[in-house]
């Protein structure tokens, strides 16, 4: 999955295991590895302009992120992206993400997709 800086300035990333990655103001592969940092960061994944302003907590903007996605899924229509009970499958939104989604955040996220 690619990502880019919302800025001209590059996002410098470091994990615990001591691997490092740059994300710069052009779109660039990131390995999965940072898939879940990236976006913590602020890092804008490829397809989006830019990142909700909805607020500055991680959570909004990860949960942001969801519900574009879903957005999106319900736009396509197919029907491989749903489970039996009409919910987007979190298997094929996870992918879409780049970060794993708990059920918990895909049912949230579902509510705001379908108050709209």
């Amino acid at each position: 999955m690619k990502f880019r800086s919302p800025t001209e300035q590059p996002i410098y990333m470091a994990l615990t295991s001591g691997h490092t990655f740059v994300v710069g103001p052009e779109l660039i592969e990131v390995p999965k590895l940072f898939h879940r940092q990236a976006v913590m960061e602020g890092c804008i994944p490829e397809g989006m302009d830019s990142l909700p302003k909805e607020d500055d907590t991680p959570s909004a903007t990860k949960q942001s992120l969801i519900v574009e996605a879903m957005r999106k899924m319900v736009s396509e229509a197919n029907a491989d992206d749903f489970t039996n009970d009409g919910k987007p499958d979190t298997r094929k939104l996870s992918a879409r993400v780049g970060f794993t989604v708990l059920k918990e955040e895909r049912d949230a996220a579902w509510e705001v997709v379908g108050e709209d």
